[in-house]
């Protein structure tokens, strides 16, 4: 929103100074002192800023948390990150709607995400596998602490060998919340 604030005051600024424009045959014009526009930015101002539009099959609210979810992934810097427990929700809801099975879950929000957030949607199920449900329901209250954290971390969702490593729930949320208060 600030950029759109900017923008629009770098306009003001543009038409007070009599909209000089910056151009390859507008150098001797222009008398010395005078700041110019770069004919980018003037394209703006009369054009617009192009912005992506997604638009939706259907107004289901659980597509359009899957969806966001993923463009706002910490992989994806374009956005700022959803949190951990929004991501367990959206996958806990797709578990939900494939009556229980996390295979099934995973394969529907690859087909609703595409094939190349299939790792994304694997670690968001192995997280979901893997954090006991007390320490998901406790995630919110985490949300400022850099996801890697948690994604991976063997202490708190070890699996396979590593699963002998996992902290009881309680010793778990413990561990987040002293690293909570030590940042």
């Amino acid at each position: 929103m600030s950029f759109i604030c900017a923008l629009k005051t770098m306009k003001q600024e543009w038409v007070e100074a009599g909209s000089p424009t910056a151009g390859p045959s507008s150098a001797a014009d222009i008398a010395e002192g005078t700041v110019l526009f770069d004919e980018r930015l003037v394209e703006i101002f009369h054009k617009g800023l192009p912005c992506d539009v997604i638009t939706f099959v259907d107004e289901d609210p659980a597509t359009r948390a899957a969806w966001f979810s993923s463009v706002h992934d910490e992989e994806c810097n374009r956005f700022r990150a959803t949190s951990l427990s929004q991501k367990l929700r959206v996958f806990s809801d797709a578990v939900t709607r494939a009556n229980g099975s996390v295979e099934k879950a995973t394969a529907n929000l690859v087909d609703l995400l595409g094939s190349g957030a299939k790792p994304r949607v694997q670690k968001w199920g192995r997280a979901f596998r893997h954090i006991p449900l007390g320490l998901q329901e406790q995630l919110a209250r985490f949300d400022t602490l850099p996801q890697s954290y948690i994604w991976d971390n063997a202490y708190i969702m070890g699996s396979g060998v590593n699963g002998r490593l996992r902290l009881p729930e309680d010793m778990a949320l413990q561990s987040l919340e002293l690293v909570k208060q030590a940042s």
